[in-house]
């Protein structure tokens, strides 16, 4: 038990975790910068990024087309993610939505 409890309470400061959204939109932006990504031969563009939510952490990403962000993209944008935070142990959920006109 003397281990259990406080491996329980960092898992659920992570899981509380929230990021700024510039600081978050700032890292994204940088990486696709770095690293494009592409859906057949067409770039994905991020116009923005920011958490929706804690509890899991949500994070919202404003892209020109939602339906191209599928499991290897969001895999990209989890890794960056947990490179830079402490999420261990904890899912993260990617919201995609289209850039209002």
């Amino acid at each position: 038990m003397g281990k259990i409890l406080p491996l329980v309470t960092q898992i659920w400061e992570r899981y509380n975790q929230t990021i700024d959204d510039d600081e978050l939109n700032q890292l994204l932006k940088s990486k696709v910068d770095e690293k494009p990504l592409y859906y057949k031969t067409m770039l994905v563009h991020l116009y923005r990024a920011w958490q929706i939510k804690s509890k899991p952490p949500t994070i919202a990403l404003c892209v020109n087309m939602p339906e191209w962000i599928q499991t290897r993209e969001k895999g990209f944008f989890e890794n960056v993610l947990r490179k830079k935070y402490n999420f261990k142990s904890v899912p993260i959920v990617f919201a995609t939505r289209k850039r209002k006109k």
